[in-house]
């Protein structure tokens, strides 16, 4: 994770980081629902799962995640990457 911390990262940063590493948590906490970045970041991360990536406002949410903090957006992309069931080809 630290090869992914180019913005600024100190604790304020910690319930997005929190929510991409275990996305279950997200049924358990309410949204921050304020205007500063961090919590902007843990709302985008909150949402993005029940958007697919051709979803306009799962685009949006991702684009909103880059601009506020770009290395959270790799981490989720990443995340989703590993944990999507992959199909299985041929035998």
């Amino acid at each position: 994770m630290e090869a992914e911390l180019e913005h600024e990262t100190t604790p304020v940063w910690f319930p997005a980081w929190m929510l991409i590493e275990e996305p279950g948590l997200a049924g358990v906490l309410p949204p921050r629902r304020t205007d500063d970045d961090p919590s902007r970041a843990f709302d985008a991360v909150m949402a993005l799962p029940a958007h697919p990536a051709t979803d306009e406002r799962g685009i949006e949410l991702r684009r909103s995640l880059r601009s506020i903090h770009p290395g959270l957006l790799r981490r989720f992309l990443a995340r989703r990457a590993q944990t999507a069931p992959h199909p299985q080809g041929p035998r």
